[in-house]
């Protein structure tokens, strides 16, 4: 292909290859996009959903449990102080520590977890931290969570097999439940950080924030543009 005094004949090998690579990593841009989309898309939900008037019993059943997710809720029952679960490897403000699921009876007989809230990790790990109840509660008010993705998934729920509080890995409601010798429904309650009986509650609603994917999206982009700029500038010659 000849532009003017210029001519452009890169070999097909050369030109399939950036073609495949760009398409790749333009693919990785739109795909980041989407989840920047997504996110928003959670954001909103929530800021809608903390604006409706808390509810005082929890789903029936749990075919439309993502609905109810960041839903504020005002709940009475019965904690199982001795029946604690410590959430490993959770990160605040740069520190390692652990989230207290304390499970928590229904009036209606049915078991939820009740996320406390965080707790640092000792100065060694066989030191697990006390997290007696200091009084009685029976009224919480606090928010629905529900974990994205499938919260049943099996694959290494529990790490200590005695003694209690049990340091859990995932929450895998179904292994949870077992322990307990009572079924969980697949859900936490975020304790309101305005209540008595909890730890630092300051949860993060989404993983990876909208801003943080955009910039992962333009840096897909830049790297998909890298091939067809090398392409030329090694390909394009002056014409003798």
């Amino acid at each position: 292909m000849h532009l003017g005094r210029y001519r452009f004949s890169p070999p097909l090998l050369a030109i399939l290859l950036t073609v495949l690579v760009s398409a790749l990593f333009a693919g990785l841009g739109r795909w980041q996009i989407e989840r920047m989309y997504q996110k928003e898309q959670i954001l909103e939900q929530y800021q809608q959903r903390q604006e409706e008037p808390p509810i005082t019993r929890l789903p029936a059943t749990t075919d439309d449990i993502e609905n109810w997710r960041y839903r504020r809720v005002q709940l009475n029952g019965r904690l199982l102080e001795d029946r604690q679960f410590l959430l490993d490897n959770q990160v605040l403000d740069g520190r390692v520590g652990f989230n207290v699921l304390t499970p928590m009876i229904l009036d209606d007989g049915r078991t939820v977890l009740l996320d406390r809230g965080w707790v640092a990790l000792g100065a060694r790990r066989e030191d697990l931290p006390d997290v007696r109840l200091t009084a009685e509660i029976t009224d919480i008010a606090g928010t629905i969570y529900v974990p994205f993705g499938d919260p049943f998934a099996l694959d290494g729920a529990t790490v200590g097999e005695i003694g209690w509080p049990r340091i859990v890995q995932y929450l895998d409601f179904k292994a949870l439940g077992d322990l307990l010798g009572s079924p969980l429904l697949p859900m936490v309650v975020r304790l309101s950080p305005e209540q008595m009986g909890g730890y630092k509650r300051k949860w993060s609603i989404i993983p990876m924030s909208a801003d943080k994917h955009l910039a992962y999206a333009v840096q897909w982009f830049a790297l998909a543009a890298v091939p067809i700029i090398l392409l030329l500038v090694l390909n394009i010659k002056r014409s003798k």
